[in-house]
């Protein structure tokens, strides 16, 4: 976000038209860390420290400048002395910048979740066990998305979108 209330401004129009007043919010997964770990099964009640202690390991941002949120695995193996753990980190600045325009919209923030997360929700059938790969195909980007057991795994963008197949096309989304 570059200018915060330049957004906040576009929040509060799309708040007085739709008369909203809480949303859930997808954040781009371009802010987004994702990554799978391993939990020891003794440490099952204390999962959030035990993330912890693994986010400085796997992404660039210090554990207490991180929001971060997970999803547990489901095992094939009986008696396993781990859980396996989807984990993503967001910098708390980003998270704070789009709480703050939000706000400025006169909008309350119900959830934040990655965008990847949210289009998997969206467009995967409840209790739908496959693994897949989502293609998010944007205006200049197009996201992949590798999902198992309805968890997001894998999240990569490119700079190819609908617009790069052909720019000349007067289909061309503006």
């Amino acid at each position: 976000i570059h200018d915060e209330k330049a957004l906040g401004k576009i929040f509060g129009e799309l708040q007085k038209e739709f008369r909203l007043k809480y949303v859930s919010v997808a954040l781009p997964d371009e802010k987004i860390y994702l990554f799978k770990t391993e939990i020891p099964r003794t440490a099952a009640l204390n999962i959030r420290e035990s993330i912890e202690f693994k986010i400085e390991d796997n992404v660039p941002v210090p554990v207490g400048e991180a929001v971060f949120d997970y999803s547990l695995v489901a095992h094939d193996e009986v008696g396993a002395d781990h859980l396996d753990v989807v984990v993503s980190v967001a910098p708390e600045e980003v998270v704070n910048a789009y709480t703050s325009a939000l706000t400025l919209g006169n909008l309350i923030p119900l959830t934040l979740e990655v965008e990847s997360r949210s289009i998997a929700k969206a467009v995967i059938g409840r209790g739908d066990k496959h693994s897949l790969l989502i293609l998010n195909i944007e205006k200049n980007k197009t996201g992949l998305y590798v999902v198992h057991e309805g968890v997001v795994y894998f999240t990569s963008a490119v700079p190819t979108g609908i617009n790069s197949l052909d720019p000349s096309s007067p289909k061309n989304i503006s």
